[in-house]
């Protein structure tokens, strides 16, 4: 899909009187899965950023505020990780954090919607940096809940 051109403002409102506006120059892209509509947009202050219904899930230029607290800090209080699970996730960031962390022999990603793995791959390179592809990574594509119940991995 070619890239529309427009220059508006995408809209999260958090409640009644409250929410968060960007201005956008263009939507990159926009699919509508079996679960939920996802999209790129092109931000001035932001970059690249996914929305999924409407609500804004992360973006190039501020990303690092949400992975590397949520993977590095846990990480501290577990020294030595050698295998990790990401519930959810779809963007790669928290998996591509976590193949940072010296030692780490598996990172299984549990995603429900393969397509927002696939708008990250294809629009959103600066976040998941390639981990998708590294050999240390699984993608389990499915109810996370399902697949904690059925592995006998810990």
């Amino acid at each position: 899909m070619a890239a529309t051109q427009h220059n508006t403002f995408a809209l999260e409102q958090l409640s009644p009187d409250f929410g968060f506006y960007l201005r956008t120059s263009s939507v990159l892209a926009e699919r509508q899965s079996p679960m939920q509509h996802i999209e790129i947009v092109e931000t001035p202050q932001f970059g690249r950023l996914m929305r999924i219904d409407g609500c804004f899930m992360t973006s190039e230029r501020d990303e690092f505020f949400y992975h590397e607290p949520m993977v590095h800090l846990p990480a501290i209080t577990h020294p030595g990780v050698r295998r990790a699970l990401v519930v959810g996730g779809g963007d790669g960031g928290a998996a591509e954090e976590l193949l940072k962390l010296p030692g780490i022999e598996q990172v299984v990603m549990a995603e429900l919607d393969g397509e927002v793995v696939a708008m990250a791959r294809e629009w959103l390179a600066s976040i998941h940096k390639g981990a998708f592809d590294d050999p240390r990574f699984t993608l389990r594509l499915g109810d996370a809940r399902e697949f904690i119940a059925s592995t006998g991995d810990r």
